[in-house]
């Protein structure tokens, strides 16, 4: 029990002095890219991803990502999708007036291709192609460093959503 004690009180005063640290720091205009890793949800297992936004312009990054899961199913054993994308996004708190020291709302649209394996060589060993999706997310830093993400969106495997972790680059 004390344990536990000591351990919240170290992550409150964590969350504290990392959340009183904030300059105003606009993670789209400077021109840093931001890398996103976390896990999403889909009916095919649970997809692990990455993605890299870069800004090309004020409001807008360009970058790509990685997807993967694998799933079983009944009868159905050792599938996987593999996932690369690419996407545009427009950063709305300059248009929205949100505080970009803490906050990052954004949307856009990707482009991917998938790769559907499977081990028994089946109908579905062969299968793959194009999508093209549109996605809106949103970022809290924590620090000038590390902020968490969400993101919702369709035209993917991972369509129903996402949550991870980004860092500044």
């Amino acid at each position: 029990m004390k344990k536990a004690s000591l351990l919240i009180v170290a992550i409150v005063a964590l969350v504290l002095s990392t959340s009183i640290a904030h300059a105003q720091f606009n993670p789209y205009s400077e021109q840093t890219a931001l890398l996103s890793v976390g896990v999403g949800v889909s009916g095919w297992g649970v997809p692990l991803f990455a993605r890299l936004d870069y800004p090309v312009a004020d409001n807008f990054t360009v970058g790509g990502g990685l997807s993967y899961q694998s799933f079983s199913r009944a009868a159905l054993s050792g599938y996987s999708l593999i996932g690369i994308q690419a996407r545009g996004n427009y950063h709305f708190n300059e248009l929205f007036e949100i505080p970009t020291d803490e906050w990052d709302v954004y949307g856009g649209a990707s482009l991917g291709y998938f790769i559907y394996n499977s081990p028994d060589n089946d109908i579905f060993s062969s299968l793959g192609g194009f999508s093209l999706g549109i996605q809106v997310g949103g970022r809290y830093f924590i620090n000038e460093k590390i902020g968490l993400n969400a993101e919702f969106g369709g035209g993917s495997v991972v369509s129903a959503g996402t949550v991870g972790v980004t860092f500044k680059l």
